[in-house]
């Protein structure tokens, strides 16, 4: 593998808890960053974790005045007549309210003068309830201004809003609406809602909700809309009518439960990136864009993929170590660049009929592999792609022409292992490898696979089970199984469900 593709990037890792701050003091704990690897490699690659723009690591501090100890924070309510008063209405006021309450219209003009009193002041609480938004919307940018907040040494000054109250006439949050509210609890989705901006929640550290529902008619997850929400713990429901997740929506998120509709269209690179999913289906037709969807969720069993793809996107499940159920559709030809790498925990893996080619890494530390299969179709092992499959009890390749394996031919690192080496991660090197009857001689004369000494002529192969003719009789009696093959006493119509291997929508 060639390592300088490889690119080791740090993540800015925040704590789950609300932060106390001084006014004009910097918060210490940014020197706590933590970096982990990921797998990014080659220019073509999109870089998933944040706007290039942004500087990537912060000093935090706050511009809000200092209150004196002996003074309690002014709470205020107001009404507004007219959109774009409300700064007349609170007057000189402005910098003491921690608690305001607005009744009435208001636009862009008057979110702007409540984020300054956010932002050099101390108000820390918002009622909007029986406010009139303009056009229905939380604006652009309403609660993060760049100019502002970003000093010329790269310090973030960060506002101090706890928690708001929008009026149900909200359809849209804007981009940015909330961009690096790191302070941010509580807000509430109106079920008049109908989108969120790009990065509306982004690094809104302490941010979470009973349950997470976006209302029915909300069609598109934006680009990082909750990411690096890392106290968003949630269960997440989304509508029937979500057809697009966009890059990193939930990118270091805690998120645990999400339910993926079955009209989903695109699931973006990093959508899940270092979530705390354990189980996740995703239903049949949705296309994957971009890389490192599901990475690094360590707590991940059990995935089932999508019938129609035909390949697993770079690193889609790199680092999920607890991952031990996943299906490769039958329309999978190729497994990129660290798919399945570091899933310390899969013991079985058959790849389909139509497969063709392992690139790269794609299959690199599984070290609880016990048996995998590489069917007739296969044509090419990628470098480094094998290595590191300690505890393998059965290698089958179904093809009658090996394989071609990448590498330097004129080294002894192959696919499998370096046939030099003897560390006790290697592929053991005498691992039965179960080949066509008549082919075991060009395997063991073929570059690559020669790494193996022990080679099996077989006719008998695993393959895909033949579906059995059955009655009508037969099927109303087999068990009936959810989609993670949990058994189901009481099916709810409309649920999809698994019956004699095949899915179906009850009636």
């Amino acid at each position: 593998m060639k390592r300088n593709l490889l690119i080791i990037f740090g993540v800015l890792l925040a704590i789950a808890n609300p932060i106390e701050v001084m006014a004009n003091t910097s918060i210490d704990y940014l020197n706590t960053t933590e970096k982990f690897k990921g797998c990014l490699v080659g220019e073509s690659v999109e870089r998933i974790a944040w706007d290039a723009e942004m500087p990537q690591v912060y000093n935090f501090k706050t511009k809000s005045v200092t209150k004196p100890a002996d003074q309690k924070g002014v709470s205020l309510s107001v009404q507004t007549k007219m959109e774009g008063e409300l700064a007349t209405v609170i007057g000189d006021k402005l910098l003491a309210i921690e608690s305001l309450t607005v009744t009435g219209p208001i636009n862009d003009v008057d979110f702007s003068t409540m984020w300054r009193a956010t932002f050099e002041g101390n108000l820390q609480y918002i009622d909007l309830k029986d406010a009139v938004l303009s056009s229905g919307q939380v604006p652009n940018n309403a609660f993060f201004h760049k100019e502002e907040q970003i000093d010329t040494d790269g310090s973030l000054n960060v506002i101090m809003l706890k928690k708001i109250i929008l009026p149900d006439n909200v359809k849209t949050i804007g981009d940015y609406a909330f961009y690096y509210s790191i302070f941010l609890e509580s807000i509430n989705i109106p079920s008049s809602l109908m989108k969120i901006g790009k990065d509306g929640f982004y690094n809104c550290w302490v941010l979470n909700f009973d349950e997470l529902t976006l209302p029915e008619g909300f069609e598109t997850l934006e680009n990082g809309v909750f990411a690096f929400c890392r106290s968003l713990t949630a269960k997440v429901n989304l509508p029937a009518t979500i057809k697009d997740i966009k890059s990193i929506a939930f990118y270091e998120s805690s998120v645990s439960t999400v339910n993926l509709p079955s009209n989903l269209q695109t699931l973006g690179g990093g959508a899940f990136f270092h979530t705390n999913l354990k189980e996740i289906f995703i239903p049949d037709g949705c296309v994957f864009e971009g890389t490192q969807h599901f990475a690094y969720c360590s707590e991940l069993e059990r995935v089932h993929l999508p019938e129609g793809i035909t390949n697993l996107p770079l690193g889609i499940f790199f680092y999920c170590s607890n991952l031990t159920d996943v299906n490769i559709p039958e329309s999978v030809t190729e497994v990129n660049f660290q798919a399945l790498g570091c899933c310390y925990s899969l013991s079985n893996l058959r790849l389909p009929n139509s497969f063709k080619k392992c690139l790269e890494g794609s299959l690199c530390w599984m070290t609880s592999l016990e048996e995998i299969y590489f069917p007739a179709s296969t044509e090419t092992i990628g470098e480094e792609s094998c290595i590191y499959w300690q505890n393998i009890k059965k290698i089958y390749s179904a093809a009658t022409t090996p394989p071609v394996c990448e590498g330097d031919t004129d080294s002894s690192k192959t696919p499998f292992g370096d046939i030099g080496s003897f560390s006790e991660y290697d592929t053991p090197r005498d691992t039965p490898v179960y080949v066509p009857v008549g082919t075991a001689e060009a395997y063991r004369n073929a570059w690559g696979w020669n790494y193996f000494t022990n080679f099996i002529e077989t006719d008998e192969f695993p393959a895909s089970a033949v579906d059995e003719i059955m009655s009508d009789e037969d099927w109303e009696n087999m068990p009936m199984f959810d989609l993670y093959g949990r058994k189901v006493e009481n099916p709810q119509r409309g649920q999809i469900y698994v019956k004699g291997g095949k899915k179906f929508i009850q009636n």
